[in-house]
């Protein structure tokens, strides 16, 4: 994507959206989302949960959260820098 500069508020308010979409338009979005799915790790147990207060489900969420960073590294991790 290249970067885009604007002389005023409106016309970066304008490139926000598109009134008009194309081909070219759909397989950006497409490309956007293919992108974003391998980068978020949802690592929700299935099923159902019930719990008998926000300070239970706060308090699961936060281990859920924990377990996610410290015991599972993602499956692909990003590379920085050129080829290794």
């Amino acid at each position: 994507m290249s970067l885009q500069k604007f002389k005023t508020i409106e016309e970066a308010r304008e490139a926000l959206y598109c009134f008009e979409p194309d081909e070219e338009y759909f397989e950006r979005v497409r490309k956007f989302f293919e992108l974003a799915s391998k980068l978020v790790i949802n690592r929700e147990e299935p099923g159902i949960h019930k719990f008998r207060s926000f300070q239970e489900f706060n308090e699961y969420k936060e281990k859920l959260r924990i377990t996610t960073i410290n015991k599972e590294p993602h499956p692909n991790p990003p590379r920085r820098g050129g080829n290794m």
